[in-house]
């Protein structure tokens, strides 16, 4: 059974800071990682995207193929499912509201449905 916590109370803030404490130590090592490939992209621009595409998507790509055409951007969009691209927008908005908030405030940030 999983216990319920009530934090409105203040008995189970110590349990509340403990898990937040614990949360943010599990993904240092990540944001670090993402930040630390967020600045090598702005400094070496397309090199550094090539280099992570080959990394990660194991795609030999060149500066040319980088760039989506408007036609490209339509078709796509003819292609998926309008709901998916509604929380696609949503997931994308979060991103962006989350690390606005972490830029001001870089202890726990409120999270939010969605």
């Amino acid at each position: 059974m999983i216990k319920l916590i009530d934090l409105r109370c203040g008995k189970d803030s110590s349990i509340f800071e403990s898990l937040a404490s614990r949360s943010q130590l599990e993904h240092k090592d990540v944001l670090d990682r993402v930040e630390e490939i967020v600045g090598n992209v702005r400094r070496n621009g397309d090199k550094a995207v090539l280099e992570y595409t080959a990394m990660f998507d194991k795609a030999q790509l060149t500066s040319d193929k980088l760039r989506v055409t408007e036609e490209e951007i339509k078709e796509a969009y003819t292609k998926v499912d309008p709901k998916l691209i509604e929380v696609i927008k949503k997931s994308r908005d979060n991103i962006r509201d989350f690390m606005k908030s972490r830029r001001r405030n870089p202890g726990f940030p409120p999270i939010r449905k969605g």
